[in-house]
């Protein structure tokens, strides 16, 4: 059982993750979409040497400026905060998760009533409902230009696959 809760936050702490740093996944999946999009439309034909250069500059200074944005933006949910986060979508007053890596002060001394506190967090434990956090896309694209590049891609890869034949 402890090896699914901790499966179970983990996945959780993924998918908490992907949705704090939506912005980021927004960002890349348009970067994706609109090289492909010039890739199918045959915009390397079109251009000579020196605009293929200087779009292919642009492009990878295109990435180094996602790159850094990642890397001043990412934020990082730790385990801890995915533990806080369970627990508060389940109980108010118990927190079993987090009382079951409690540790006893007192190394030399083994007491009844430390032996149940760990028994009725383990029991606590089969009582928890487990959420899962739901991506939300519309905070970091409120506009739904994703489907737009969505639609252009389509359109770019049907007209690619008419010139080709």
């Amino acid at each position: 059982m402890i090896y699914l809760i901790h499966l179970y936050t983990r996945l959780v702490q993924a998918i908490l993750n992907i949705n704090k740093n939506m912005h980021l996944v927004t960002i890349f999946i348009f970067l994706v979409q609109f090289i492909s999009i010039l890739t199918l439309f045959g915009f390397w034909k079109v251009i000579g040497k020196v605009e293929h250069a200087v779009a292919l500059l642009l492009m990878f200074l295109m990435l180094l400026w996602y790159l850094r944005k990642i890397y001043l933006d990412f934020f990082f949910i730790n385990k801890n905060k995915v533990i806080l986060w369970i627990e508060k979508k389940n109980y108010n007053a118990i927190n079993p998760l987090s009382a079951i890596k409690d540790k006893l002060p007192d190394k030399n001394k083994k007491s009844l009533l430390w032996d149940l506190h760990i028994k009725r967090s383990k029991a606590e434990i089969k009582k928890i409902r487990f959420f899962f956090p739901i991506l939300d896309f519309d905070r970091s694209d409120p506009l739904k230009i994703r489907y737009l590049f969505c639609i252009f891609l389509l359109v770019s890869i049907a007209l690619s696959i008419r010139n080709d034949r």
